[in-house]
């Protein structure tokens, strides 16, 4: 990814690093407020948006960059160019969008952009449901681990 990666989150929150451009960074980040944004974007999709970016070692300029753009503007066929044949940066940003998305709830309109977004890139319909698979384990494991961690 870039300087200012924070590995051992990336590893953690990937399975693996992800190597990507500046411009795929910014395509990524991009891409998965427009997924977010696809039923309005809520605080708790903010919030976690936020925190991840920052996490994986976006500056207050990205911040602004991403949060600031028009989205309606925002072309995405031209802008998922930018993954070139990268997999696991394009596969890492669906993630990312489904886990944002899910903040909140993970709603029809979110899923069919993911779905179309996933298309444009090239990324087969099982690895998309693969992963959206794996992000709601993710939350039942998250939800058990916590009832066991506090006595619940």
């Amino acid at each position: 990814m870039k300087p200012g990666q924070n590995e051992f989150f990336a590893s953690w929150h990937f399975g693996t690093l992800i190597q990507a451009s500046p411009e795929a960074m910014k395509a990524w980040g991009l891409a998965v407020r427009k997924i977010v944004s696809a039923d309005g974007m809520s605080e708790k999709e903010k919030e976690r948006w936020v925190g991840i970016g920052r996490l994986m070692g976006a500056t207050d300029e990205d911040v602004a960059y991403v949060m600031g753009a028009d989205l309606e503007k925002v072309d995405l066929p031209a802008l998922l160019k930018n993954f070139g044949n990268n997999k696991a940066a394009m596969r890492g940003m669906l993630y990312d969008a489904i886990v944002i998305s899910s903040a909140d709830g993970y709603s029809e309109k979110e899923r069919a952009l993911a779905a179309k977004t996933a298309a444009l890139l090239g990324v087969e319909t099982s690895v998309l449901h693969t992963l959206e698979s794996l992000v709601e384990a993710e939350h039942a494991l998250r939800r058990a681990r916590g009832a066991l961690i506090s006595g619940q």
